[in-house]
């Protein structure tokens, strides 16, 4: 996709990058990146560049330097020799120039482990989006990301449990459109699409007629099919059409998987439905992450994460990205407390929007629930219509509320990939790496995990526990006495506990301890057991003054101040005393 402008560019901002392996020959690849132009009359146009076998860089140490073992952070540029090859060739070439011959069985996540390698932590799609920011510093980081919605229905089965897809829209500004099956709606109707199509529009006209005046809305593109998979199959067309940024969907991961289901049933290609229809075959591609499951304690038990805590995401090489609209609210603002719902209908509430559509011939069920689904698909099928159109209308009002999706998400991922952002490690990660090469500096690699050589001798992350002021903690105490609502019982709740591998940066920048400062590190006292080495190391990194009689009891031996006082006042004082008498009886 191409606009033509005849006003000079004077600025281009990379909305996203994506890179794509060659099914048909391992060592050509395709960088994909959504490009936005920006002219000098202040409009837009925007291309999908298409960049086969781009060059990244990578270093390898010097041989005179390579004196040392262990992994390093980073390394300063002049101590490294810097080469380029694009990502499919990166493991083949780095072999090459460590051992003097290239393997083609090489793993790069092997190879990063290699003590000698730097410099190509970074996704290739970092690499490329960073160099916007670099070119471009004044239009990257403020350009505002078109975005639109996107929501699926289902039949309901009787027994609650989800049925395959019936309808599904696609919602930008003030377009809308609706793609959904014929059998769905009452057999009377089927016999002819004019009598389907006329009742829609005079449901529209009937609920969604404000909004749609109110947003410029002409008409709504109503498209009847014959299956699922060509109900899901005719909205990906439809985004590779409109040539949006961002896909938003409310609790994305039932969509995403919906989506697939459908799909697959059906024989669709991923990869093709996905990928932009100007995509090479052998480079078309489809990725869906379905964010993280688990949070992993340092005793390696797993806790399942909620809905709103994954952050899932659907990346092809394509003009858009989709992701949950739920997750991003919800870990925005996951420093203000956890909220007692994150429901789409909750949510509008709590931002001041309008939300969903329900009507009152079904206020007697609950709504949103299983049984007013089916009541609904059975007595109101076109009314439901009007309900799954008017769901993405909410998202897109959320977003023009707070700016979450077209400016936010943007400024808080910058070069990173859309997909990291549920991982802030990841992110800073990006980051630092150009900062540290801007400093004369090459960022180090992380590969396959591999057991810690000195796992038994450093001290552990077991057993720690923080413990909040109970102001700290959410007040869910209840009103006592009616009439006073301030005398509340002290329930608190949300105490979480706390993940000690947090500490990184701040331990980093508050004590200037890294790998670059550190020239020795304590693993053991003699005569300490894990807990007091612990609380040592404790005492000793927030005040050594402070608690210098305790640091020197530990580590010394030093006896007690209430030891040294009692032996002050039993031996010291009488003996002093018993001098002074001697030295009158002299005199």
């Amino acid at each position: 996709m191409t606009d033509k402008n005849e006003s000079p560019i004077v600025g281009r901002v990379c909305k996203h990058a994506y890179l794509s392996y060659n099914k048909a020959n391992r060592d050509n690849d395709l960088l994909v990146a959504k490009i936005t132009n920006v002219h000098e009359d202040g409009s837009r146009t925007h291309k999908l560049a298409q960049i086969e076998n781009f060059k990244r860089d990578f270093y390898i140490v010097k041989k005179k330097h390579q004196g040392f073992k262990d992994k390093r952070d980073y390394i300063e540029t002049n101590k490294c020799d810097k080469f380029s090859s694009n990502e499919s060739r990166l493991a083949l070439n780095i072999s090459k120039i460590l051992f003097g011959r290239p393997d083609r069985n090489a793993q790069l996540y092997d190879l990063k482990n290699n003590p000698y390698v730097f410099g190509c932590q970074e996704t290739v799609p970092v690499v490329y989006k960073e160099r916007y920011y670099k070119k471009y510093p004044d239009y990257q980081p403020q350009e505002a990301f078109g975005v639109a919605a996107y929501d699926v229905e289902t039949y309901i089965l009787e027994d609650g449990g989800v049925g395959p897809v019936n309808m599904a829209s696609t919602t930008h500004g003030s377009h809308a459109f609706w793609a959904g099956i014929r059998s769905y709606f009452p057999i009377e109707d089927q016999k002819d699409d004019n009598i389907i199509l006329r009742k829609l529009n005079e449901c529209a006209a009937k609920h969604l007629a404000d909004y749609m005046k109110l947003h410029n809305v002409e008409k709504i593109d109503w498209n009847l099919v014959n299956t699922p998979g060509q109900v899901v199959y005719e909205n990906i067309q439809y985004w590779h059409r409109c040539g949006m940024d961002f896909i938003v969907s409310w609790n994305a991961n039932f969509d995403m998987e919906r989506n697939q289901e459908a799909l697959m049933n059906e024989g669709y290609d991923l990869a093709a439905t996905y990928s932009d229809p100007s995509i090479p075959q052998v480079y078309q591609d489809y990725f869906y992450f379905p964010g993280r499951q688990f949070k992993t304690k340092v005793d390696g038990s797993q806790s399942p994460l909620e809905p709103q805590e994954r952050f899932p995401v659907v990346q092809a090489p394509a003009n858009w990205q989709w992701f949950d609209g739920m997750s991003f609210y919800a870990i925005k603002r996951a420093p203000g407390g956890k909220k007692e719902s994150y429901s789409l209908q909750n949510t509008a509430i709590a931002e001041g929007v309008e939300g969903k559509l329900y009507i009152p011939e079904a206020d007697h069920l609950q709504a949103g629930s299983a049984e007013w689904h089916k009541f609904m698909v059975k007595n109101y099928p076109y009314e439901y219509v009007m309900y799954n159109i008017r769901d993405n209308w909410v998202i897109e009002d959320l977003n023009r509320k707070t700016n979450d999706y077209s400016l936010s998400l943007p400024s808080l991922v910058t070069s990173s990939e859309l997909k990291s952002y549920q991982s802030q490690p990841s992110m800073i990660s990006d980051k630092l790496s150009f900062i540290a090469l801007e400093h004369g500096y090459v960022w180090g690699t992380v590969g396959r995990k591999k057991e810690d050589v000195w796992k038994e001798i450093k001290p552990d992350l077991r057993d720690w526990i923080a413990l909040l002021h109970a102001e700290l903690n959410e007040d869910k105490g209840k009103a006592i006495y009616a009439g006073l609502p301030s005398w509340r019982s002290r329930g608190r709740g949300d105490t979480d506990d706390i993940d000690v591998t947090g500490a990184y940066p701040h331990i980093t920048v508050s004590l200037n301890v890294s790998n670059k400062t550190t020239k020795v590190e304590v693993c053991e006292v003699e005569g300490l057991d894990r807990i007091e080495f612990r609380r040592l190391g404790v005492n000793y990194a927030s005040s050594p003054i402070a608690n210098a009689v305790t640091l020197c009891n530990t580590i010394y031996g030093m006896p007690q101040l209430t030891e040294i006082n009692s032996f002050y006042e039993e031996s010291v004082v009488p003996f002093i005393k018993e001098a002074k008498a001697d030295l009158k009886k002299a005199a």
